[in-house]
């Protein structure tokens, strides 16, 4: 995959979590838990089935050699375990923009892991590739992504009508934008989750015998 520049010396980290490179050999087994996972086969653009390792496979293959750019995965520094992958696609550096999916492991909702992958993300992908807008893609009725994408500054741009097939039939798919003149939002998101790892307070470590 193409390797985030500086990321072997300066990793991209908090206090809670690290983000890497995936590594299909450290990795992939997390990976096919969440691709095959049911509360995201209707959440996924496209894909519906459950997957064998060996499809999976050739599945990551073709993202890699097409439309997916980086694909990191989101370490959890109290484990050191997959909760999750972030990952950007359809990366047009001449257009400036490119679109970003962050997905989080059903054991670890709800614990700020999205939030700090994304005040890491969403910045280092505007710094070292000169990017104008990062879109995301969000269902109507995923309510939580649409809040928390919204918290850091992401605007609606369009809503295609009975667009996507979701678990409760066709819906509206929203498609939101942080533009770079409003980075200072997310960047004030990361000051702020920094300030809650100094008073000890963040993502909790998954209870004993929890796997990522």
């Amino acid at each position: 995959m193409k390797r985030p520049k500086g990321l072997a010396v300066d990793p991209l980290e908090t206090r809670w979590i690290r983000l890497v490179p995936f590594d299909e050999r450290d990795h992939f087994d997390a990976y096919l838990d969440l691709r095959n996972d049911g509360r995201l086969l209707n959440r996924w653009s496209g894909r519906r089935s459950v997957l064998t390792r060996h499809q999976l496979e050739d599945e990551i293959r073709g993202d890699m050699s097409g439309p997916r750019h980086l694909f990191l995965s989101i370490l959890s520094k109290a484990t050191w375990r997959v909760v999750g992958f972030v990952y950007d696609y359809s990366f047009a550096p001449i257009l400036g923009h490119t679109w970003v999916t962050t997905v989080i492991a059903s054991g670890h909702l709800g614990m700020g892991y999205g939030a700090h992958a994304e005040s890491l993300f969403m910045p280092f992908l505007f710094e070292q590739f000169n990017l104008r807008k990062i879109y995301c893609e969000v269902y109507s009725d995923n309510d939580q992504s649409q809040r928390i994408l919204r918290r850091v500054g992401f605007r609606e741009e369009a809503c295609l009508r009975d667009h996507a097939l979701s678990g409760t039939g066709f819906t509206d798919l929203f498609i939101l934008a942080l533009h770079k003149n409003d980075l200072g939002t997310i960047l004030d998101l990361r000051r702020r989750l920094q300030e809650r790892c100094q008073r000890g307070s963040g993502p909790a470590p998954p209870p004993r015998g929890t796997t990522a």
